[in-house]
C-alpha cells in the first residue's frame, strides 16, 4: 500500500503549477482566477488552492480587484525597471568576480548552455529559451564563488521569468540575445574581468529597454486579452483533454 502524500506535498505542487502558469503566461496577466476554478483544473481541494493563492499574492503574482476576487498582476514597466536596476549591479559584479575566479574547466557548463541556447533560438522555443537563458545567468552567478549574489536575486527569479517572456518572443532578439552571452562568457574565459561586467551590465540595460518598449506597445492589446481571459473563467470553461493526459491543468 502506497502512503498518501503528505498535505505539504500536495501544497506545494499547487503552489507550483499556479505560479508558472502565471510565470509562462498560460494565467494571462489581468487575468481573473477564481479558488474553484483552479482546484477543479488541479483536481484537489480548495484548501490548498487557498493557501497558494495567499502565499502567491504576498509574494505579488495576484492582486485583488475588488468584487472580480484576484486577478493576475500585469507586467508593469515599473516592475521590470526595479528587477533590471537589481540585475544590472548584481550580473556586473558576477561576470567580473567570474572573470577573476573562474578556471578553465569550470567552464564547460557554459559552454554547453550557450550552445543549447543558440539552437532552441533558431527554434523559437521561447518556453525553453527563458529556461536556457536563466540557466546560463544562474551559471555565471555560481562561477562567481559568491553565492550571495543569486541568493539577492533569488526572490525575483520568477518574476524575471514572466518578464522575459515578453521578450524573448521577438525572433530579432532571440539571436542577438545569445550572442551577448557568447561575448560575456569569452571575457570570462580571457579573465578580463572589467570587459565582463560592462558586457553584462549592457546585456542587462539593452534587455530592460527592449522589454519596456514592448509592454509600452501591448499595453492595449495585453488588456484585451485580459478581458477575454476572464470572460473565460466565468464561463468556467473544461480543461482541455490533452493538456489533463500530459498531467498539467488546462488553463483558460
Amino acid at each position: 500500500m502506497d502512503s498518501l502524500p503528505r498535505r505539504s506535498s500536495i501544497l506545494d505542487s499547487v503552489y507550483v503549477a499556479i505560479r508558472d502558469a502565471v510565470c509562462d503566461g498560460e494565467l494571462a496577466p489581468g487575468a481573473r482566477i477564481t479558488q474553484d476554478d483552479i482546484a477543479e483544473r488541479l483536481g484537489v481541494s480548495r484548501q490548498p488552492v487557498v493557501q497558494a493563492l495567499v502565499l502567491l499574492k504576498s509574494q505579488g503574482f495576484f492582486r485583488e480587484a475588488g468584487r472580480r476576487g484576484l486577478i493576475v498582476t500585469p507586467v508593469s514597466v515599473d516592475m521590470v525597471r526595479a528587477i533590471y536596476e537589481l540585475r544590472g549591479s548584481l550580473d556586473e559584479t558576477a561576470a567580473r568576480l567570474a572573470a577573476e575566479r573562474a578556471r578553465p574547466d569550470d567552464l564547460a557548463e557554459g559552454w554547453d548552455i550557450l550552445k543549447e541556447g543558440e539552437r532552441l533560438a533558431e527554434r523559437g522555443a521561447v518556453r525553453d529559451l527563458v529556461k536556457c537563458d536563466m540557466a546560463f545567468h544562474e551559471c555565471v552567478y555560481r562561477l562567481s564563488g559568491n553565492p550571495l549574489i543569486r541568493q539577492a536575486l533569488e526572490p525575483h527569479l520568477h518574476h524575471l521569468r514572466r518578464v522575459m517572456m515578453a521578450v524573448v518572443e521577438a525572433a530579432s532578439y532571440r539571436t542577438r540575445l545569445w550572442q551577448e552571452h557568447a561575448d560575456i562568457l569569452k571575457a570570462i574565459a580571457d579573465g578580463h574581468a572589467e570587459r565582463a561586467g560592462a558586457l553584462s551590465r549592457a546585456h542587462v540595460e539593452a534587455a530592460s529597454a527592449e522589454i519596456q518598449a514592448k509592454l509600452k506597445t501591448d499595453a492595449p492589446q495585453e488588456e484585451k486579452r485580459a478581458m477575454n481571459s476572464g470572460r473565460k473563467h466565468d464561463e468556467r470553461a473544461s480543461p482541455d483533454p490533452g493538456d489533463a493526459r500530459q498531467g498539467r491543468p488546462g488553463w483558460a
